[in-house]
């Protein structure tokens, strides 16, 4: 149980990360839906100015995490859905698939910097998220919300 929620089945196993950046507009509807899941819930602000924060504050079972230094990888994290958006508007094929994967890289790799992780330089998921440990939350996160990470390596 994280925040009063109880998660399904996959507790542990699963959460939804959103990289969020002047995202005011949509991001809460985007966390509405995304709760429905019933998964525990990050977003990392990489220092919104448009009211994205104030947004997010009536979602007390969402942990929103703020850090400057993670903006680089979460601006190339953007670019890369860009690009993969692009190209999969014809058909899904390798290069947008690439793009998906660079996506999810860089947005562990914002996750990673902002905990003051250390990863060499690699693009293996499994390798990234061997990298991130329960202790990456210890002193992080306060109140009733605590997080348990589990990482599994799909094949």
């Amino acid at each position: 149980m994280t925040g009063g929620r109880t998660y399904g089945t996959s507790a542990g196993r699963f959460a939804v990360l959103i990289p969020v950046y002047n995202h005011a507009a949509g991001i809460v509807s985007v966390i509405e839906r995304v709760l429905a899941l019933n998964l525990p819930v990050w977003v990392v602000d990489d220092g919104s100015t448009d009211g994205t924060a104030e947004g997010l504050v009536r979602f007390g079972e969402v942990t929103v995490l703020r850090h400057e230094e993670t903006r680089a990888w979460l601006d190339r994290a953007r670019r890369d859905l860009h690009a993969a958006r692009l190209l999969i508007a014809g058909d899904v094929n390798a290069e947008a698939l690439f793009h998906c994967q660079q996506a999810v890289e860089k947005a562990l790799k914002a996750f990673l910097t902002f905990h003051g992780g250390v990863f060499g330089k690699t693009h293996d998921l499994g390798d990234l998220g061997q990298c991130i440990t329960v202790q990456d939350f210890v002193g992080v996160i306060e109140g009733p919300r605590t997080a348990h990470v589990q990482v599994q390596q799909v094949m």
